[in-house]
């Protein structure tokens, strides 16, 4: 209310927090290097989400269109719950490039049509148009070095901004077939 100016600490039990998403205006999911959690503001307290969520770096989460929570860490891998973290599922993995493969999922964003986008550690990107089903990688853009993918978002033209570690922001279409870079 008083726009930054003053803070209070809500709560210091969970360490190391990496992300954090709204579900609704008194209940937040919590992502950690430690597991995933969900807090009430209500109550203030946490409740643990992972289990079955066999990866402790959560570097990223998303509640889809679908409402289906998506997580992704430091494993690479991608993980979904359908029912707010009671069980968990893994979505298919993503494909290898030259015989590398991913070590983090870093961000993730969705188009107005329900496409999901997966950023990396790596200099490239995915897309997905069912959680259940198999990801592609899409961008063929030639980035000198090989900055990671550190932030997506999606405006209402469905344009994809994506923030890297060393080229700044590029810009995509919904289907990656365009790439421009920010002045």
């Amino acid at each position: 209310s008083d726009f930054g100016s003053t803070w209070e600490l809500i709560n210091d039990n969970i360490p190391n927090l990496t992300t954090i998403r709204r579900k609704n205006d008194s209940t937040f999911y919590i992502g950690s290097i430690n597991g995933f959690y969900e807090y009430s503001t209500v109550s203030n307290a946490y409740t643990d989400l992972s289990i079955g969520l066999y990866a402790s770096n959560i570097w990223t989460m998303l509640v889809n269109k679908d409402n289906t929570l998506i997580a992704g860490g430091g494993n690479g891998t991608i993980y979904y719950t359908e029912n707010a973290g009671a069980t968990w599922e893994i979505s298919p993995p993503l494909p290898l490039y030259d015989e590398d493969y991913v070590k983090d999922i870093n961000t993730f964003t969705e188009t107005s049509n329900g496409r999901l986008f997966a950023g990396t550690d790596r200099s490239f990107f995915f897309y997905n148009d069912d959680i259940k089903g198999p990801w592609t990688r899409v961008n063929q853009i030639d980035f000198s070095g090989t900055p990671e993918i550190w932030s997506m978002a999606t405006n209402s033209k469905d344009e994809i901004y994506v923030g890297t570690s060393n080229e700044g922001i590029v810009i995509i279409n919904e289907d990656a077939s365009e790439f421009r870079t920010t002045p």
